[in-house]
């Protein structure tokens, strides 16, 4: 079993998202490593809204993409009610 199987297997394990996996597993093959940072809106509910890329490299960005967009949030309060926020978030991808 290769290295890209074994990361498949054991991302699905962890409930990772497989179109995240196979991106990143193949931007392994590549040798792409390094941080891709997003900006992302999350809904009163705790989902991601919006999902943009603010820097990185374009070749791990699908990936962090998708696997944010994948994500749930405790939804942010004020004044005891639900409200929709902004982040900042950095997906970093390194080589094992």
């Amino acid at each position: 079993m290769d290295s890209l199987q074994i990361l498949i297997r054991r991302s699905l394990w962890l409930g990772v998202g497989t179109a995240a996996v196979l991106a990143a597993g193949c931007a392994g093959v590549a040798h792409n490593q390094g941080p891709v940072t997003l900006s992302a809106v999350v809904d009163q509910d705790g989902s991601v809204r919006s999902v943009t890329v603010l820097s990185g490299d374009s070749a791990l960005a699908p990936a962090a993409l998708e696997a944010v967009r994948q994500w749930r949030f405790k939804p942010y309060r004020v004044n005891g009610r639900a409200t929709e926020f902004a982040t900042r978030i950095t997906v970093n991808f390194r080589l094992p």
